[in-house]
């Protein structure tokens, strides 16, 4: 009889200490498991996994998530990291409608935005910084209103604040446009030192949609900016997020200042050790085709113009049109041309000046 009352007290003792231990390794995580209809009627912000437990490669996946709940913690309280597992019942019809066949996916979620797909690398360092980046604090008055053309061109042409321009094309209709304003937003404040976003409204009045014509503007939202050298059309396949706008603006501001875009090594410290496990065996998104870019318009340079300058000069020297007015090849007297010729010289060094103002006050930035 002793014997079976001490059998019964060990065993409860083990069953104590397993209790004990599952809800310490769940306490752990701060990725919590919740129903696909929960999530879907309920806007919170919050980081969703969609994933398979029978996928072997899930645990790993979760783990980098979870890494990443621990670190922004503190510094992102509200936001809550939820998990929803695809071999469950309750959840498999939801799967099946969203064509989650198998795999894992990452989605973001607020209150404004909805739902968007996180389709950056899964590491513990890219996810973080895509986090940050959704909830920077930002100021709406970060972001300009377009007036009118002169005005835009006037500022770039007299390098008023030396910052490019980075316009956005809007309408009063597009979802999209009002979805993707908190980003933009956030990408605004986030680089007021060096470019001033902007927004067109195509439909506001004509001159906004006169200037949304001449650049071709068929689709909203587009993005394009203007530097005072050209105008660069943001790819219509890279994410319309505070990240995408970052690289894109770093890889311009270094053409613009003849910097070559070098892989730093470095880098690769900050990585988790898990991290390498998911850098390109899955979630590195496709690389899709970007569109060929359309035929830029070929400008002379300072010397061709000088060399067309000098023929013509010698021409008319020579005397080799006695009898008639000298013209060129396209019916214009010689004399027209050479006022032409001039007329760009003189813009060309001033573009030139203006330019190497530019380069000079960015590289004092810089340094």
């Amino acid at each position: 009889m002793r014997s079976s009352g001490l059998h019964y007290f060990y065993l409860c003792i083990i069953i104590l200490l397993i209790k004990n231990a599952w809800q310490t390794d769940a306490a752990k995580s701060l990725v919590k498991e919740e129903t696909f209809e929960n999530i879907k009627n309920h806007a919170y912000e919050q980081v969703v996994v969609f994933y398979y437990k029978s996928d072997s490669k899930s645990a790993a996946a979760l783990k980098i998530v979870n890494k990443a709940a621990k670190k922004l913690k503190d510094e992102l309280p509200q936001l809550r990291f939820r998990k929803c597992n695809g071999d469950l019942r309750i959840n498999r019809d939801y799967f099946k409608e969203a064509s989650f066949s198998k795999g894992l996916f990452v989605f973001t979620q607020t209150p404004i935005e909805g739902i968007v797909k996180y389709s950056e690398p899964l590491t513990v360092k890219d996810l973080m910084t895509h986090l940050r980046n959704q909830y920077l604090p930002y100021n709406k008055n970060d972001v300009k209103i377009f007036t009118d053309e002169d005005t835009l061109y006037d500022d770039i042409d007299m390098d008023v604040d030396q910052k490019v321009r980075f316009l956005r094309f809007t309408n009063s209709d597009c979802e999209m446009c009002k979805r993707g304003a908190k980003q933009w937003n956030i990408a605004a404040s986030k680089w007021t030192d060096e470019a001033v976003f902007m927004d067109v409204n195509c439909d506001s009045d004509e001159d906004s949609s006169e200037f949304c014509r001449r650049h071709r503007v068929n689709v909203v939202p587009a993005m394009m900016l203007f530097t005072g050298e050209e105008n660069v059309e943001y790819p219509d396949n890279a994410p319309k997020t505070v990240g995408g706008y970052s690289d894109f603006l770093n890889a311009e501001l270094d053409k613009l200042l003849g910097i070559d875009d070098d892989v730093d090594d470095a880098d690769i410290d900050d990585l988790d050790e898990d991290d390498l496990l998911f850098e390109e065996e899955l979630y590195t998104p496709p690389v899709k085709s970007a569109p060929a870019p359309a035929p830029k318009t070929k400008t002379k340079t300072k010397a061709k113009v000088k060399s067309d300058l000098k023929k013509v000069t010698e021409k008319v020297t020579e005397g080799e049109c006695e009898n008639k007015e000298p013209t060129d090849s396209k019916g214009r007297s010689l004399n027209t041309r050479v006022s032409l010729l001039e007329a760009e010289i003189k813009e060309l060094h001033t573009i030139l000046e203006r330019q190497k103002q530019q380069i000079e006050k960015l590289l004092e930035m810089s340094e």
